[in-house]
């Protein structure tokens, strides 16, 4: 492969009480909040917390019945999201897709492999989420 392996930027979880989540990463960790609101398209509150090199997504599934609920409430590890360029994100699609692995495509910067081929190959995983940044926000150092 000549290409750079894409680069872990960001964990998504859901959890049962946000402020708890949020005393871990933020108080004893130091991450800091980076955004704070509902959630676009579930009954969900969203967060988003960062340290410079990594951000966590927390999401805290409500009931304020103001949009659909929030799909697979149970607290986990949702999503683990890789970001490469834009030129080597599109040169993984096209690797996994000769490859024959399963991608869902969101957007022409976003991917991601399907549940399915996940919990045949690796069991019961979050979901691995490929982007495209640009090339000053992906480093090899994180």
């Amino acid at each position: 492969v000549d290409r750079m392996p894409p680069t872990l930027i960001g964990l998504e979880f859901v959890v049962v009480d946000a402020a708890v989540a949020m005393e871990f990463f933020v108080d004893v960790l130091g991450y800091q909040v980076v955004e704070q609101r509902r959630h676009e398209q579930f009954d969900a509150d969203f967060y988003v917390l960062g340290d410079g090199q990594l951000t966590v997504t927390l999401l805290q599934p409500t009931s304020m019945a103001d949009s659909p609920p929030f799909p697979e409430p149970g607290p986990r590890l949702a999503q683990l999201i890789f970001a490469s360029t834009p030129d080597e994100h599109a040169e993984l699609h096209e690797a996994m897709a000769a490859a024959g692995l399963p991608v869902a495509t969101a957007s022409p910067s976003m991917f991601h492999l399907v549940e399915q081929f996940r919990q045949a190959a690796l069991g019961e995983t979050p979901a691995f989420v490929f982007a495209a940044v640009e090339a000053a926000d992906v480093t090899e150092d994180g």
